[in-house]
């Protein structure tokens, strides 16, 4: 078999999307409203930087017109669209940042930001949030930032010891990272936040990608680009029906200056050759909620209404709602069957009715939606939990995945101790080298790379932190639940820094 292969086979199926990208391979929608030609094939119109066609580096004809649609739309200062995904938008950002400046940052930021505190040899210093009862990340407390911010002359000595600190004296926060809305959709007060970061002379930039579809309909949670915020990366492939890897940043600060360096920075990181499908896909997208937002989002509304409300009279499966989150983004359906049940329950709607969630957790997994769902789709999931929520054999747990806890759980006191800055111990791991060790010999080693779980990406354990033992039960708990670890651990061990290790052993 061929990758092509794979998917034609795969959209010739009965197999629905619950998952990314927006546009649901909803090929009757995607006629309708004229965003594909059905005459065409993609070699018909993929082209280069050729006349008439403007170029993504140095914006000034077509492309130019497509981000003004783009900043019009959302209320931007400017828009730049980005065919290397949110996470190209986000590293062009963070470059801002000098080497060795402090940067704030959520603890579940995409792994994206913390590739970016990498790169540049940044300081990052965290927002511990809290988690429910299920592990889900709750809202960043505008109290948490303000305390952050107050006591940023932040203690930079464990870097002036390894000479990686540019500028020591100039300790101060300078760029503040928060996530909103959450993979699970929980979203954060930004207006507060905003305000906070700004008496404090820093710059805020909210990874907003999974909320391209925030503004457009009160049902919904207010972009953060309406709330404050200095810079907005949105996915338009998440929510929106664009092309995966489709996304755009936001530029809502009116320093001239800062605006200059940031498209220097996307210049610098993004493809010298960008793909006009891309481009094209994402100004459809936009032409799409301009000419049809209204209709297309009420509809959306009542679907989501309208399978909440039936959903509600489950007995054995629940639709999560947050209980002490700020807002919330009801476009993300997760769905929670008991403790341990979530590979089992992603394994059922698979397998048995052709329904493919987005994620699978411990506890949940959830079910993204767009503008381009359909009622079938909606009837089918509803269908299928209703039917399960009967078998009452489902629900009972294998003895291997009973464990009660959390994988995201941070009941530890503090979170990881860290030793290096992540480009320090990538650094030292380059040049005198990295070894594997068991996972039950690994406590406190020096960890070498990132380990994380997939989807979301939000790393448990960053490089240069030392591998405690809460990491290595989290670790051992997401094998048995049968959730994916990836990062620097296989099944045999995890990477540790062969210099510098302050292995204090116990057991």
């Amino acid at each position: 078999m061929s990758i092509y292969n794979e998917l034609k086979n795969h959209s010739g199926s009965d197999f629905y999307p619950f998952h990314m990208p927006g546009h649901k391979r909803n090929t009757k929608l995607i006629k309708r409203y004229g965003l594909w030609d059905e005459c065409l094939t993609p070699y018909d119109i993929d082209i280069t930087e050729i006349d008439n066609f403007d170029n993504l580096h140095n914006p000034e004809g077509i492309i130019k017109e497509a981000e003004r649609l783009a900043s019009g739309l959302y209320g931007a200062r400017e828009s730049i669209y980005s065919v290397n995904g949110s996470t190209g938008a986000i590293l062009a950002v963070l470059g801002l940042i000098h080497r060795g400046e402090a940067v704030l940052m959520a603890r579940n930021c995409h792994k994206s930001v913390y590739h970016g505190i990498e790169l540049y040899g940044l300081v990052p210093y965290y927002l511990e949030g809290e988690t429910d009862s299920l592990g889900i990340y709750q809202s960043i407390s505008p109290k948490e930032v303000e305390e952050a911010l107050r006591t940023s002359a932040f203690r930079l000595e464990d870097l002036d010891k390894e000479g990686n600190a540019e500028n020591p004296n100039n300790s101060g926060i300078k760029l503040v990272v928060i996530t909103s809305p959450t993979y699970e959709g929980v979203v954060s007060d930004i207006a507060d936040i905003a305000d906070i970061c700004h008496r404090y002379g820093a710059f805020l930039l909210v990874d907003e990608a999974h909320g391209a579809h925030f503004g457009f309909d009160d049902y919904f949670p207010a972009s953060a680009v309406s709330l404050g915020a200095d810079f907005v990366v949105q996915s338009f492939h998440k929510t929106l029906p664009s092309y995966t890897q489709t996304a755009i940043l936001h530029i809502c600060t009116e320093k001239e200056k800062i605006i200059d360096k940031i498209r220097r920075q996307f210049n610098l990181l993004e493809t010298s050759s960008p793909s006009y499908i891309f481009l094209a896909g994402m100004e459809n997208s936009l032409n799409l909620i301009k000419d049809y937002g209204k209709e297309l989002f009420e509809a959306y509304k009542q679907r989501l209404i309208s399978f909440r409300k039936n959903a509600a009279s489950l007995k054995n499966i629940r639709i999560y709602s947050p209980v002490n989150a700020f807002n919330y983004d009801f476009g993300k359906i997760v769905i929670t069957a008991g403790d341990n049940i979530g590979s089992k329950l992603y394994r059922y709607l698979y397998d048995e009715h052709h329904l493919v969630m987005e994620m699978k957790s411990k506890d949940y997994v959830i079910a993204m939606t767009s503008i381009f769902d359909t009622d079938d789709g909606f009837y089918r999931l509803l269908k299928a939990l209703t039917e399960l929520d009967r078998d009452e054999t489902f629900f009972t747990l294998d003895n291997k995945a009973n464990f009660d806890y959390t994988l995201m759980d941070r009941r530890w006191k503090t979170l990881p101790e860290r030793k290096y800055i992540p480009y320090e111990a990538v650094k030292k791991a380059d040049t005198c080298g990295k070894y594997k060790v068991s996972l039950d010999t690994s406590q406190g080693f020096i960890s070498a790379d990132y380990v994380y779980f997939y989807p979301p990406g939000i790393p448990l354990l960053v490089p240069g932190e030392v591998i405690g033992e809460d990491v290595i039960h989290h670790i051992k708990a997401a094998r048995l639940a049968g959730i994916e670890v990836y990062g620097g651990i296989d099944g045999n061990g995890i990477f540790v820094c062969a210099d510098g290790q302050e292995c204090d052993r116990q057991g």
